[in-house]
């Protein structure tokens, strides 16, 4: 496309940015006219206004009322996508969705915005504030939007359903969002680099690590974060809250991936499947420790380390040590000596980690190697000479 030279600017600008401003223009003179004085007006609210100062100063209130049997007509129509609206100013707000103009900007961190209600929903995360209140269990939400989502989690129904697997959602976003797992699409391409990503949010946060800006700060102790998700995350070590619980058995989780994982132990759902033998598992972890089974080391005993040529001679195997490890790990095989140990290292496959970090919030599967790690934050080192 050619560069042409606005007649308001030096800058030459693109053609269809040209065009684009055109329609802007062009809607500027759309107005209504008031058929009494014959003075116009941009918007349909300031043409009644002005209206009922007729109807007040004794003229007919028929005259100005709409007929109630002719339905209301989308006159006015975008010419780069062919959308119709109601009002010219919906219209306007509509043309800026083919520009990159940004004409509302946020004076806290200079965020700009192409509609300046999205500018005012922006600007409660700066205040705080929470308009929208769940009238069931108290939740407020800064947007509609979120309270609206929000209800649905008192409701059982899930009526949106994956194509691809069994899965369900409350809302078709979350549909759309999921779907995308199956399809391997990666919509949203970062601007810095090559990187692509399934969600807008997720592309958000991902541009945070190219600026290193961690805007979004916990309360509660001094960590900071690239996006609210993670914040939210974070903020339930320090309430202790475990929102998501398990439809079989009432054991709760605070992640809802760390339910779902959960869950395949009763439906025995598997979708994460090995391209080389068919065997499934629960979660991605149990994927990727199986798939090193068939790289080129040869198959080992977990007790007693000794090799094999093939897998069917190590399942044939009878190690002496399988006596004093009779609790086997149905995932990998491993023998362990007490079944509260296998469950422990059952965690490891399922990419559960419930002990946490109260100073950093890192997680671990092991109670073990959470109290080493917390040795860097205390600075003991019980086995210094």
């Amino acid at each position: 496309s050619c560069d042409i030279k606005d007649s308001h600017s030096s800058h030459p600008i693109k053609q269809e940015e040209y065009e684009l401003k055109q329609l802007l223009d062009e809607t500027e003179s759309l107005t209504y006219l008031c058929n009494k004085c014959g003075a116009t007006f941009q918007t349909r609210r300031h043409f009644r206004l002005h209206q009922r100062s007729h109807a007040e100063a004794g003229g007919n209130d028929e005259e100005i009322k709409p007929s109630k049997g002719a339905p209301r007509e989308r006159r006015h129509a975008c010419k780069q996508c062919k959308q119709k609206f109601f009002l010219i100013s919906t219209l306007r707000q509509h043309l800026l969705i083919h520009t990159e103009e940004k004409p509302y900007t946020c004076n806290v961190c200079e965020k700009r915005f192409k509609r300046e209600g999205s500018l005012k929903v922006h600007q409660l995360i700066h205040t705080g504030e929470k308009p929208f209140k769940c009238e069931q269990c108290g939740k407020a939400c800064a947007r509609r939007g979120d309270l609206k989502i929000h209800m649905l989690s008192h409701s059982e129904e899930r009526p949106y359903s994956c194509s691809h697997c069994t899965a369900s959602f409350k809302h078709p976003t979350k549909l759309k969002q999921h779907e995308l797992r199956h399809t391997g699409e990666k919509p949203y391409q970062c601007t810095f680099c090559p990187k692509r990503f399934r969600l807008k949010m997720l592309l958000a946060a991902h541009h945070y690590t190219h600026s290193g800006e961690k805007p979004f700060h916990c309360p509660d102790c001094p960590k900071a974060f690239s996006d609210e998700k993670n914040l939210k995350k974070h903020k339930m070590i320090h309430s202790g809250e475990k929102p998501h619980q398990c439809a079989h058995c009432g054991k709760n989780f605070r992640l809802r991936q760390h339910l779902i994982f959960h869950e395949r132990i009763h439906t025995g759902e598997k979708p994460y499947e090995c391209e080389t033998c068919g065997k499934s598992y629960t979660n991605p972890s149990g994927l990727k420790i199986h798939r090193s089974t068939h790289n080129e080391k040869p198959p080992r005993c977990s007790l007693c380390k000794q090799g094999f040529a093939e897998l069917a001679e190590l399942a044939g195997h009878q190690c002496r040590d399988a006596a004093e490890k009779p609790h086997r790990c149905s995932q990998c095989g491993r023998g362990f000596s007490r079944p509260a140990t296998l469950k422990k290292h059952v965690l490891v496959h399922s990419g559960v980690k419930p002990y946490e970090c109260e100073e950093c919030g890192k997680k671990f599967n092991d109670s073990s190697n959470l109290r080493k790690h917390i040795r860097i934050h205390t600075g003991e080192k019980p086995f210094h000479s």
